[in-house]
Order: structure tokens, then sequence, then C-alpha cells
């Protein structure tokens, strides 16, 4: 099955962070499932580019069979209301682009926090 997993701040095994979403599409790919992860290009703990920045484009990594696509979104998120309603809306439009350049999904993952993480999904 070709699962396409959504989250906004995805954490690997060793990054800062949460990494039980590492952890679920490493047990996916295990069962033998084809797994792409759509994510934010920004460190949340920093709100600094995770990897620098090619202009606006996606950059991809293939981390233990994971294909991950690290999208563009505005950095220094933090500083206020604004700034991270802007961060959330370019992961949203930038993630809708990278998800028609992947193969079709047989399911597709949305972990939404934020909420419109989920209204990606739904798309």
């Amino acid at each position: 099955m070709r699962i396409v997993y959504l989250k906004l701040a995805y954490s690997l095994e060793d990054d800062y962070g949460s990494e039980r979403d590492y952890y679920i599409c490493k047990k996916m790919i295990e069962n033998g499932h084809h797994v792409s992860v759509v994510t934010s290009n920004i460190n949340y703990k920093t709100s600094l580019p995770k990897y620098p920045n090619r202009g606006m484009r996606t950059i991809f990594r293939n981390h233990n069979g994971i294909n991950i696509y690290y999208v563009y979104t505005l950095s220094g998120f933090k500083s206020n209301f604004f700034r991270r309603l802007i961060y959330y809306f370019t992961y949203c439009l930038f993630a809708l682009i990278a998800i028609r350049h992947i193969k079709k999904a047989d399911a597709i993952y949305a972990v939404s926090v934020p909420l419109p993480v989920g209204i990606i999904g739904y798309i």
C-alpha cells in the first residue's frame, strides 16, 4: 500500500521533538508499505530551516526507506501569531504542491495539529 503521511513538524529518531511519527512510518515500512512523508523544512524547536532552502523548492530525502519531502515554510514563526498563521498556510500550500508529485496514494494519514493539516488530507 502507498501511504502519504502529512505532518507539519516531523522528527527523525535523533531530532529534537517527538519521534513517534518516525516510528509509526518505520513500522509501516517494515509491514511492506511504501511511505512518503510531507513535512515542513523548519525545525519546530528553533524555528530555523533544517536544510538550506533552495528558494521555495521541496527538498527530498530518503531516511531508512521513508521518502521525506521537506516543503518550504516561513521560518521565525515563534515571534508572533500572524507569522505562525503564515507558517501554517505556507505549509498547506507547498504540501498540496508536493503531493501532486507523489504517485497515487492508497491512504493519506494526516496528523491534524494544526487543523489545516487535516484540511490537506481531506483535499
